[in-house]
């Protein structure tokens, strides 16, 4: 498969859950503006998105993070966190990376693809055909 990937212009943001307790942090650590902007940032989506089901909604990928132990890192990209070029029109997570929570290695960015489509979140991704016969 061959992957294309856009660079959004913002700050690095982690989450996992442990116990059904969602970790979050940022490039700079935890606790601080930018891991609670990214946190708000993430529940807006939700709630956006999904209206009064968002609470179901964002539980549902909360468990799957706890129980899959998977991580996933993404851009914050807001208009008052930080100097990056042009303002965007409204803040924003762009999901980067899924990531096994003890190795750190990467999933396949299928599952970008199908966390996308589950919690119409933005990925940074496009997967596009295989080209096995001309490589």
């Amino acid at each position: 498969m061959l992957v294309a990937s856009v660079k959004s212009s913002g700050s690095l943001w982690l989450m996992t859950a442990m116990d059904g307790k969602v970790t979050c942090s940022s490039e700079n650590g935890a606790g601080n503006v930018y891991s609670a902007a990214g946190m708000y940032t993430l529940v807006k989506h939700f709630h956006d998105k999904f209206g009064a089901a968002w609470q179901q909604e964002y539980l549902e990928l909360v468990n799957f993070l706890d129980r899959k132990r998977v991580s996933l890192g993404f851009e914050l990209v807001t208009r008052c966190l930080g100097e990056h070029g042009s303002l965007p029109n409204c803040d924003h997570l762009v999901l980067n990376v899924a990531m096994d929570r003890d190795s750190l290695a990467p999933y396949s960015p299928l599952l970008l693809v199908r966390l996308k489509e589950r919690f119409l979140l933005e990925v940074n991704v496009i997967p596009t055909e295989c080209f096995s016969e001309s490589l």
